[in-house]
């Protein structure tokens, strides 16, 4: 078990990364616009593709939302 994020194990999936490429596009595009624009539901969508590529279940989710 990881204690601290240096001990996080990297896992790579060139399709979601390309994935998250996007959607941080997005997020930058809605920032340069609008510095105070809401990009809760992005952030949400790269949290749920990270809990995929790292196969989270419901309790490894919960304990990375309580976390942050």
């Amino acid at each position: 078990q990881a204690r601290s994020i240096g001990e996080l194990p990297v896992k790579r999936n060139n399709l979601l990364e390309a994935d998250i490429s996007r959607i941080v596009d997005k997020i930058l595009e809605k920032k340069k616009n609008d510095i105070q624009a809401d990009i809760s539901d992005l952030e949400k969508q790269i949290d749920k593709i990270v809990y995929s590529i790292y196969e989270l279940d419901s309790d490894g989710i919960a304990k990375v939302e309580e976390e942050v």
